[in-house]
């Protein structure tokens, strides 16, 4: 009997201690326009790998891109690499779809073998179930640890400003402005351009006034990826052929192979974002001064130094855009332990 109660004891003190390991690991929540360009497949990849070591807890995914197969694809690659749990949120009443972009996400879930069967098959997500990003963003918040949660925000800027703006629900009485600040630590946003002042930056110019409204009201601190950033280092077309071989076909590979006429290196905007949010070292790359960012009318950016500005950007020397990249590939090609 006192050997039982003691191995009862015993079990009680390992769960209490791995509860609170599991506790301390950092939450980050990803919102992506999946399906316009096709970093942001890779930077999920990413944030899966993160996952999977146990150095992040990824809660949950919301799609900025009003496009049916945007959230489907997101869920076909959790899917594939062992994450059905992980919730799916999807932007409502919105044009912002840019159809001018290859559906190259519709492409891969259309896959099929030569006998008809799908390439790739999960468990089905009915479109009607999948939940509006700014409910799914409340409900997770509000169930997580003051200041433990980073919002890496590779697209436009609809859902977080629309978070922003929330009221009290039945998730939490605080308001989006107040959930955001006690929960939130930081945003690690894919935008901007601060090396040519009249590029209007895509993810920014899509939508001006909803990243104007979350540039300037952001109750937590923001750190920029800026096109730069991501323009100077490539995910190479040789990794894209080789890196994923472990697998008879992997979606993100597929979708590479679907985007674009192959091969081709592509630039790593949101890939880098979210590496940020999971590993700032500096052999990866540098942050400005703390400053404030503005937006005009036509979506420019403009940053000013400032003791008390709440935003800072990346930069990436030679030698950090070498040991950048080696990261990307190294992380983003890893096989699941399924």
């Amino acid at each position: 009997m006192k050997k039982s109660v003691f191995a009862i004891l015993l079990l009680l003190l390992v769960c209490s201690c791995t509860n609170q390991q599991s506790s301390n690991i950092p939450n980050v929540i990803f919102e992506t326009d999946m399906g316009n360009d096709v970093d942001d497949a890779l930077a999920l990849v990413l944030l899966l790998h993160y996952h999977d070591a146990e150095a992040i807890n990824l809660r949950a995914v919301c799609c900025n891109k009003a496009r049916y197969s945007a959230p489907q694809y997101v869920h076909l690659v959790n899917c594939f690499y062992g994450h059905s749990e992980i919730p799916i949120g999807q932007v409502s009443g919105t044009p912002l779809t840019d159809n001018a972009n290859p559906d190259y996400a519709g492409k891969v879930l259309a896959m099929q073998n030569p006998d008809g069967t799908p390439v790739f098959t999960c468990p089905e997500l009915k479109n009607e179930d999948i939940p509006e990003a700014v409910s799914l963003y409340r409900k997770t918040l509000a169930s997580l640890p003051d200041a433990s949660t980073t919002i890496v925000s590779v697209g436009f800027s609809t859902n977080i400003a629309r978070l922003l703006k929330s009221p009290a629900d039945e998730y939490s009485p605080l308001t989006g402005m107040e959930l955001v600040r006690q929960k939130v630590k930081l945003f690690s946003i894919m935008a901007c351009d601060f090396k040519d002042p009249n590029h209007a930056e895509y993810n920014v110019e899509q939508n001006v006034p909803d990243a104007k409204f979350v540039f300037d009201n952001s109750p937590v601190p923001v750190v920029f990826t800026p096109a730069e950033v991501g323009s100077a280092v490539k995910y190479p077309a040789t990794t894209i052929e080789s890196g994923f071989n472990w697998a008879k076909a992997n979606p993100v590979a597929e979708g590479y192979k679907h985007y674009r006429q192959m091969p081709y290196d592509r630039p790593t905007w949101d890939v880098i974002a979210s590496l940020y949010a999971t590993d700032a070292s500096e052999q990866y790359f540098s942050l400005s001064p703390w400053g404030k960012v503005n937006i005009d009318e036509q979506g420019r950016s403009t940053f000013t130094p400032c003791e008390d500005g709440k935003h800072a950007y990346l930069t990436v020397n030679k030698e950090q855009i070498e040991n950048t990249l080696h990261r990307l590939i190294e992380t983003t090609t890893y096989q699941p332990a399924k």
